[in-house]
């Protein structure tokens, strides 16, 4: 689901839509914290990761990877340890304070 200019108030429509179902939810975006249609606000990640972050709301976020780990632990197959696809690259959101991670 396209998070590019949308307040958190928008996604967490999204969010709670997905969590009432039992659904995953991957949220993709251009660019962060700049202006324009193509960008997510910083603030919206920000409040997005808050509110992942507050074991009340019951959400879970984490990467791809992870998720897929747990998915195929749960049911039973041989896990793997690393990515199976070696050419992607991928990025955290780590500007001083402003970080989506738990640890």
């Amino acid at each position: 689901m396209e998070s590019d200019g949308k307040t958190f108030d928008q996604v967490k429509v999204i969010i709670e839509a997905a969590k009432s179902k039992g659904s995953w939810l991957i949220l993709a975006g251009h660019e962060m914290g700049g202006p324009g249609r193509l960008n997510t606000s910083l603030e919206t990640i920000e409040a997005i990761c808050q509110y992942a972050m507050d074991p009340a709301n019951e959400i879970w976020i984490d990467n791809v990877h992870n998720i897929a780990r747990y998915v195929k632990e749960k049911r039973g197959e041989k896990s793997f340890s690393v990515l199976p696809f070696t050419g992607i690259q991928f990025s955290r959101l780590n500007r001083g304070s402003r970080t989506c991670s738990p640890g």
